[in-house]
Formats: C-alpha cells, sequence, structure tokens
C-alpha cells in the first residue's frame, strides 16, 4: 500500500496499481488524484475490500462512467475502458475538469462534446457470410492451364524431373 504523497490533501492509502490506474488516466496533480479516488470508492468501504477487488472496483465504476458519457454500447469493460482512457487524456479532462470524473450530474458541455469527438467511432458488428463449398482438389487449376499451354497435367508435372 501507498500513500499518494505529501501534498495529497486526503491521505489515501491504496494499492500502487490502484493509484497506477488513475495516474493512467491523467491524474497526477496530487488533489485531483485524491478526488477521483475518494470519487470512485464514495459507495463502498475500502479497508473492507481485498487489495484485487479495489482494483476491479475502480476499473467497473469508471468503464460504466465511459460507457453512460461516450454513449457506447461495448459489451466489455476492457473495450470502454481503452475506447474512454483515449478520450480522456486526448482532451486531458483530468487537468481541465477533474470535478467531474465519475459525476452522476451532467457534464459541462465542453467536456462531453470534447470527450465525444475525439472517441473512436464505433465499428459495426461482423455479419456472418455463406461459404460456398467450393472442392479442395488442387487439379482444378489443371483445366485454365491445359487450355492455355495444351500439355499440361497433374500427371504429368507429377513426372517431370525437377
Amino acid at each position: 500500500m501507498s500513500q499518494v504523497g505529501l501534498h495529497t490533501p486526503v491521505n489515501i492509502n491504496m494499492p500502487d496499481n490502484v493509484i497506477a490506474f488513475f495516474q493512467g488516466l491523467g491524474f497526477t496533480d496530487p488533489a485531483a488524484l485524491s478526488g477521483a479516488i475518494e470519487t470512485a470508492f464514495c459507495d463502498v468501504d475500502p479497508a473492507t475490500m481485498p487489495a484485487p477487488a479495489l482494483l476491479d472496483h475502480a476499473r467497473r465504476r469508471t468503464a460504466d462512467w465511459f460507457a453512460v458519457v461516450l454513449n457506447r454500447s461495448e459489451r466489455e469493460d476492457d473495450a470502454i475502458l481503452t475506447i474512454g482512457r483515449a478520450a480522456y487524456l486526448l482532451t486531458d479532462a483530468a487537468r481541465r475538469w477533474p470535478e467531474h470524473f465519475l459525476s452522476e450530474e451532467p457534464l459541462p458541455q465542453a467536456m462531453e462534446q470534447a470527450l465525444r469527438r475525439v472517441s473512436p467511432v464505433p465499428v459495426p458488428r461482423a455479419k456472418p457470410t455463406p461459404m460456398l463449398d467450393q472442392p479442395l482438389d488442387p487439379v482444378w487449376a489443371g483445366e485454365p492451364l491445359k487450355r492455355i499451354f495444351g500439355w499440361w497435367s497433374p500427371e504429368a508435372a507429377e513426372r517431370r524431373p525437377a
């Protein structure tokens, strides 16, 4: 467990991986980092949670928020976290709007527009396409070659010296 730093207004005793997660979103200022962590854990008591569950909670809470803010429907937390983190870093939102991170209140219009503008465009789901039956026999190429060269045959190709 680490202490965030001497300049942090609130003493946050969190595992290094949780702190690194929020720093990876751009929260480098100790006060903003402290606020982000407090907001992420406002609905639970981190002291009662095992260390691995702390990071899972932070990731899930952040992914849910990004899904709402960016109006995305990715099913996996990793996908929406990647998209949301990219948008959050590209807009420098952790520095510009740290007080709105994980907010359930409406975001400032400038923040919402900036995040949505830089988030990648969703890719349409792949549609299955029917694959036509095709012979696996390699001799099918012999007919066009026979027409072109007049002499080719698979048997002759096998007998030819290399």
